[in-house]
């Protein structure tokens, strides 16, 4: 609870209860020794052993004097505001004194006749940003805003309309009956929109149950509220608040109203989500490694181990060492995979294009392929009058092998591949397609990531890597991959790359 004359009647009851729960620390200095007249709770908390009111500030907090009072002379002297950035303090929080800092604001009021000027001051913690600066991260913090406090109710109207929050008040029973200015511009409802529990409608339909029985569980048990929720802009954009309200009682202890803030935390809420996203897309990935890369090598000790049992037997010996081969060579591609993907993230793949024949490219690859891949099953349908494309040959080569590999892969195995080409949009569009099973809709938004693998794929094998690759080589050559996929009927993924010109 904050500190002040209970028969001070200059601070309008929606200002001071602004101030008093408000998280910057406020306090109102007067006199020629600067004798403290009124202390928030957020302001005591910086010095909780000391007893501020009614005393000089030299007197209640001689560490700080020497900062203070020059800087509370020089607003008086000059009426104009004077700012502080980050004091260093040392503070008494949770039974220790620990070291905190705060920006310090001195704002001089209107002067009695006769009388020295009043200044307020204003001390906005700020530890976490310094803290955060010193971890090397960048957090978003909203900035309070306090304004000058002035004597009247006019001043107190203003101070709470200007502040970026939404400001509220409801009578004893929880209805709501003011909102600030703020409410109507960010929601677009009307100032009496808010009124009565019509201010729900603009919560999301998800959180609005939520955030309506626990504030009337706060109503009933006269505790202070709070809860994150998603509240509605005015363009319709659900975006996260941070809402609370604290009772104001009367002199018998009665609730008589309850007065709230909600403040937008969406930028902070995201922030986190990405961070445990992140953390969550690392684990996969060191899941999957693990796993994947286990795997062959689990196959290659097992070969091995039964080599050694029945080493006379030739045929066993063959047989169990193309195995391992086969195995070696899976592993290898893997991690082939892996340094593919740090050198193309990391923009250390060089990229040297030049014009190609796609048709004789193609073919000379087909004939070349035979026999490692069933290359019988591919068709091309690649037009000599194409112009000739402009790409990278060696990467050229690992874009099809992916695509087409892939498309033998998912289909059947006598179905065939179709390996096409057309003209479009100044590049040459490449085509792959197959008859496999296809690809759920709500699947290819995805393909193309690092690691995924589509639930629906028959074939869990690699690491989900040769797509996310050949979207990294196509996008360094300047062009654009995409896929289209109807289930039971096949997919197609189609490459555009650069032409020359004719």
């Amino acid at each position: 609870m904050a500190h002040h004359d209970d028969t001070d009647r200059s601070i309008p009851w929606i200002a001071r209860m602004l101030l008093d729960t408000g998280p910057a620390g406020v306090a109102l200095l007067e006199g020629p020794d600067f004798v403290c007249t009124y202390v928030n709770a957020s302001f005591q908390a910086m010095a909780p052993s000391r007893a501020m009111l009614g005393r000089p500030v030299a007197r209640v907090w001689p560490e700080i004097a020497s900062r203070v009072v020059p800087a509370l002379q020089q607003a008086r002297d000059t009426g104009h505001p004077l700012e502080a950035m980050e004091w260093r303090l040392d503070v008494a929080r949770n039974g220790a004194t620990e070291a905190a800092w705060f920006t310090f604001l001195f704002h001089p009021l209107p002067a009695r006749p006769g009388e020295p000027a009043p200044v307020a001051v204003h001390a906005i913690d700020r530890t976490g940003a310094v803290l955060a600066r010193a971890r090397g991260e960048e957090l978003r913090a909203g900035r309070e805003r306090l304004l000058e406090v002035e004597r009247t109710a006019r001043a107190a109207e203003q101070l709470a309309e200007a502040i970026p929050q939404i400001v509220w008040t409801t009578d004893a029973q929880g209805q709501a009956n003011w909102f600030n200015r703020h409410f109507a511009e960010y929601t677009g409802l009307g100032a009496d929109a808010g009124r009565g529990p019509g201010w729900l409608g603009a919560v999301h339909p998800d959180d609005a149950p939520r955030a309506a029985e626990r504030w009337a569980a706060s109503v009933a048990s006269a505790e202070p509220y709070e809860i994150e929720h998603r509240l509605r802009r005015a363009d319709g954009v659900y975006r996260w608040h941070l809402t609370r309200a604290a009772p104001l009682r009367s002199s018998d202890g009665q609730v008589v109203k309850w007065f709230g803030t909600s403040t937008d935390i969406d930028d902070q809420k995201r922030a986190q989500e990405e961070v445990q996203a992140a953390r969550e897309q690392r684990e996969d990935m060191l899941r999957t490694i693990s796993h994947d890369l286990r795997t062959p090598l689990t196959v290659v000790a097992a070969q091995a181990q039964m080599l050694e049992r029945r080493p006379e037997e030739r045929q066993t010996v063959v047989r169990r060492a193309g195995t391992i081969r086969t195995s070696a060579a899976r592993m290898s591609a893997m991690i082939d995979d892996l340094v593919d993907v740090v050198r193309l993230e990391a923009g250390n793949v060089r990229i040297e294009p030049r014009p190609l024949d796609l048709a004789a490219f193609a073919r000379e690859l087909r004939e070349r392929l035979r026999g490692a891949l069933a290359m019988e099953r591919l068709r091309l349908e690649l037009p000599e009058a194409l112009p000739r494309l402009l790409a990278d040959p060696p990467r050229l080569e690992r874009i099809l092998v992916n695509l087409v590999t892939n498309a033998l892969k998912y289909s059947p195995p006598d179905a065939e591949v179709l390996l096409a080409a057309e003209e479009r949009d100044g590049g040459i569009r490449i085509s792959v397609r197959d008859r496999g099973v296809g690809i759920a809709a709500d699947e290819l938004p995805r393909l193309f990531e690092r690691f995924y693998r589509a639930p629906s794929a028959t074939q869990q094998e690699g690491l989900g890597l040769g797509l996310y690759i050949t979207r990294l080589l196509v996008e360094a050559h300047g062009g654009r991959i995409a896929a289209e996929s109807e289930p039971g009927r096949g997919s197609v993924f189609h490459v555009t790359l650069p032409a020359v010109a004719r």
